[in-house]
């Protein structure tokens, strides 16, 4: 949120600080050393981070329509390359752990950094999931691997840590958009299909108890309760029961509309309308809808905000080839 050429600093060099720097020379890592612990590497990660936020929407590939969808991949594996340039001590998959009896916060900060990383990328693809099969996937994946680690950190937060943005947002988020993809494509197997409902009753369970402590909390949940129950109608559709079904053409996008429909007169609350601001327009240039009004600012994340992420998603008017085979190989901790 905070716009780029505002921070004209230098980021600082990756290399730990000497207890006496006057007597030593920076410099940076080199790629054959193991320095083990760097302090700055995680902010530095976190900054690059925030700055393909930037790169992705000055190219406005945060919206419906990309002009050429290989950027969408270009970012994706730019994201990826900077996760395997972590130092081993702080790098998720395959981490080196010889730290974390003398560091053990190492294990919690491996995780938030591929957090940041998963909720960059459920951003990134969330525009594309009905469009492309590639961003589907990456979406879905990366929002179980979101919501499973938010999940395990509620389990160990105290009640005065529930009004951390994280702890409520990244929930909302991965919740909202695992939600979506489900309801749009429900799983052909059963055990998917269990993992995916504990996954949100665990998350609505969350939300509820954090929701008189965090506004984000309070407006996702009543959100994600109602995408949980359309997501309940749709395992228990006739045409979702068992066995594949061959899609016709566009009825992911006329899913959507539908969805999109029932959630916003759900969440819309009429005592509410003085808050409503007249400028924003009343339909939506994508899919033809009432979008979705905002209440207050427009990053306040309140259910209008979340809502609005169902506008982002470019509709498709082809055939969707195989739209059961992203659910192959998805891993559920």
């Amino acid at each position: 949120m905070i716009h780029r050429d505002d921070c004209d600093a230098k980021p600082p060099m990756e290399c730990s600080i000497p207890k006496n720097p006057s007597t030593a020379v920076p410099m940076a890592v080199r790629l054959d050393e193991n320095p083990g612990i760097i302090p700055v590497s995680a902010s530095l990660f976190r900054y690059a981070i925030a700055c393909k936020v930037h790169d992705m929407r000055a190219i406005k590939m945060d919206r419906p329509h990309p002009k050429v969808y290989s950027t969408v991949r270009k970012i994706h594996e730019d994201v990826d390359l900077l996760m395997d340039g972590l130092l081993p001590s702080i790098r998720p998959d395959c981490p080196d752990t010889s730290w974390d009896l003398e560091l053990p916060y190492l294990p919690q900060l491996r995780e938030e950094l591929k957090v940041m990383a998963n909720i960059f990328i459920v951003n990134l693809h969330r525009p594309h999931i009905i469009s492309s099969t590639e961003s589907r996937k990456a979406a879905l994946q990366a929002a179980i691997a979101t919501l499973d680690f938010q999940l395990r950190s509620f389990a160990q937060t105290k009640p005065y840590q529930y009004h951390l943005f994280s702890l409520a947002f990244y929930m909302v988020d991965a919740s909202f958009l695992l939600s979506i993809i489900t309801i749009l494509y429900p799983p052909e197997n059963h055990e998917t299909r269990q993992n995916i409902e504990t996954s949100l009753r665990r998350s609505i369970d969350s939300l509820s108890t954090m929701r008189d402590y965090n506004p984000i909390a309070k407006a996702g949940f009543g959100v994600v309760q109602r995408c949980y129950s359309k997501l309940r109608e749709a395992f228990k559709s006739p045409n979702n029961a068992s066995g594949p079904h061959p899609a016709p053409h566009g009825s992911s996008t006329i899913r959507l509309q539908s969805l999109m429909r029932d959630l916003s007169d759900y969440t819309i609350d009429s005592s509410m309308g003085s808050l409503l601001d007249p400028s924003q327009p009343t339909h939506s240039p994508d899919l033809g809808l009432p979008t979705p009004p905002f209440y207050g600012l427009q990053d306040s994340f309140d259910q209008g905000y979340w809502l609005e992420q169902l506008n982002q998603i470019q509709p498709s008017l082809i055939f969707e080839q195989d739209p059961h085979g992203m659910w192959e190989n998805l891993s559920f901790d």
